[in-house]
């Protein structure tokens, strides 16, 4: 071989270059984070009647495993992230079974997750009632003392 053809070969990757394994590495990595972060969510999806501490506990851990592998490498497939962001869709939508727990707060203080994980945020969502709703309990008493006034007039009328 020729010293320029050398060269060249030097400058071109090689199958065995040191970069090739890492990036699959961390490919292999996201799709096992992915995997488990998958199979948490299905499995406080399907808790009856409401997820334990410890599946809702496992789904959070596994959420942030894929953040940091996510931002170990910034090349991913487009069909990582919208599978990615259908997880996340899902597991917005089980923010209030998680939050009734009443442990995240607790778990927060103990385990410091960065406020950019927003999984570890939900707070439960108040029911907003209207003004005729919030004095329903006056309503009530009302309409049962005058049930007790009619059935007192009917049964003096029918003595």
């Amino acid at each position: 071989m020729s010293n320029t053809q050398e060269n060249n070969s030097e400058l071109i990757p090689q199958r065995g270059d040191s970069q090739t394994p890492k990036v699959n590495e961390i490919i292999s990595e996201l799709d096992r984070a992915m995997e488990r972060y998958t199979k948490a969510l299905s499995a406080i999806e399907t808790a009856n009647p409401k997820p334990s501490q410890q599946e809702i506990l496992e789904v959070l851990v596994a959420r942030d495993t894929v953040s940091a592998t996510l931002s170990q490498n910034q090349n991913h497939s487009s069909e990582t992230l919208v599978t990615l962001i259908n997880l996340d869709t899902r597991l917005r939508q089980q923010a209030d079974p998680m939050a009734a727990i009443g442990k995240l707060e607790e778990w927060r203080s103990s385990l410091y997750p960065p406020e950019t994980a927003w999984w570890w945020f939900f707070q439960r969502h108040h029911k907003h009632l209207s003004v005729w709703e919030k004095y329903d309990w006056l309503w009530d008493t009302i309409t049962v003392g005058c049930l007790l006034l009619t059935s007192s007039f009917m049964s003096s009328l029918f003595h």
